[in-house]
């Protein structure tokens, strides 16, 4: 408890927040610009350092929206990005930690458009 509590202290401070919230925002947008210029059905939403994304075509304004899209989507980029050495919550969820940097964000966000431009002829 003492070390996490010094490593607390130490690191998490208002800089280190904002520029998380930062990269969170800027990963959100570079998502959204993919999936705005792909016909696969997906959107992003989140707040914060916090992301999820969803199998639906169009803006997510209730869970019954978010429920609505087809899960075999989320399930295909899932396992592609997973073979591409990223992981994230099946369910479409991810979490940045301090220490991902923007290049890990701007690798995610490619590979995201790497997957939208190989299925792209799917729909």
């Amino acid at each position: 408890m003492a070390v996490g509590v010094a490593v607390h202290e130490k690191a998490v401070t208002a800089a280190a927040l904002a520029a998380l919230t930062a990269r969170g925002d800027r990963l959100r947008q570079g998502l959204a610009e993919v999936f705005a210029s792909s016909p696969l059905p997906f959107s992003v939403t989140g707040w914060g350092s916090l992301c999820t994304i969803h199998p639906v075509d169009g803006a997510i304004r209730s869970a019954a929206d978010a429920r609505a899209g087809d899960a075999r989507w989320r399930g295909l980029l899932f396992h592609e990005l997973l073979a591409e050495g990223f992981y994230f919550a099946q369910r479409g969820y991810l979490a940045l930690s301090m220490d991902v940097a923007d290049a890990d964000v701007a690798r995610f966000i490619d590979a995201v458009a790497g997957f939208c431009e190989r299925h792209r002829d799917t729909c």
